[in-house]
């Protein structure tokens, strides 16, 4: 396989051609921020925080790392104060109207948005907008929606969409009224959700996270069990009636299996 030898923050890299830069980065234990960006997913560049500079030949420009793949003799600056900056900023509008209760940490969920601000130095806002403009989802026994959380990053969508096959999940709305929802803004109940929980273990913010009947087990480690040659199972002590349905993720050049694959769970 042919490869490539860049340089990023003066630490030289070889790696394989087609490598992205954010992968690369990664090779050498340098961290770039980002937030829309999943290893399970593929690159998509919405949130810009991983902008890096980059220099071939004549070429100079800034590129999202998540997307841009190296080129031999590359030079990549991952931390310059233009950088910074911008990363900065695209934090500000961010958290402008994410709720105060989330950036103070007073929820207890993990949040990447909360922690990225805190590492940047965000700790108030310059940007106020409304922090309260959409009510709970808590149809669904599996999960709970929090749009007031949501920063678009799409990786629910993604992970519904491309992991599972199964679209439930869509961008609605245009500009400033953008938001995740289910097709026709339904309840999540009352659609062909299959409950399972690849929306929630993709959020990078908590704004899809355990449904209000709540789990003896953390539902985002059970979801990484699921992969386990031994099958799905519940290692949390969960008794639910009823079975949970739950589609194989897809394999590359497979068809989606048609039709759910029911597990009985013993308590």
């Amino acid at each position: 396989m042919a490869e490539c030898s860049v340089f990023i923050d003066g630490k030289a890299a070889l790696v394989p051609t087609g490598t992205t830069i954010l992968q690369a980065a990664g090779a050498v234990g340098i961290s770039i921020p980002t937030l829309c960006h999943h290893p399970n997913l593929p690159p998509i560049g919405v949130c810009r925080l991983c902008i890096v500079d980059v220099e071939v030949g004549d070429f100079h420009k800034q590129v999202a790392a998540c997307h841009a793949e190296v080129q031999d003799g590359m030079t990549v600056r991952t931390a310059t104060p233009e950088l910074e900056r911008a990363r900065r900023f695209a934090l500000e509008l961010q958290v402008a109207d994410h709720p105060s209760e989330c950036l103070d940490g007073e929820t207890g969920e993990p949040c990447e948005l909360r922690d990225l601000a805190r590492r940047y130095g965000v700790t108030k806002r310059r940007f106020m907008e409304d922090e309260t403009r959409y009510p709970l989802d808590e149809s669904s026994p599996v999960v709970t929606i929090d749009l007031n959380r949501c920063i678009l990053c799409r990786r629910c969508t993604r992970a519904c969409s491309l992991v599972q096959g199964q679209d439930i999940l869509w961008i609605m709305g245009r500009g400033d009224e953008s938001r995740v929802s289910p097709a026709l803004s339904l309840p999540l109940r009352d659609t062909a959700c299959v409950s399972c929980g690849q929306c929630l273990a993709h959020c990078p913010t908590g704004a899809i996270r355990d449904g209000a009947s709540g789990c003896p087990s953390d539902f985002r480690v059970c979801l990484l069990r699921l992969r386990l040659p031994t099958g799905p199972q519940c290692f949390g002590g969960a008794n639910p009636a009823g079975d949970l349905q739950l589609r194989r993720p897809r394999e590359p050049g497979k068809p989606v299996r048609q039709g759910p694959v029911r597990l009985p769970f013993r308590g």
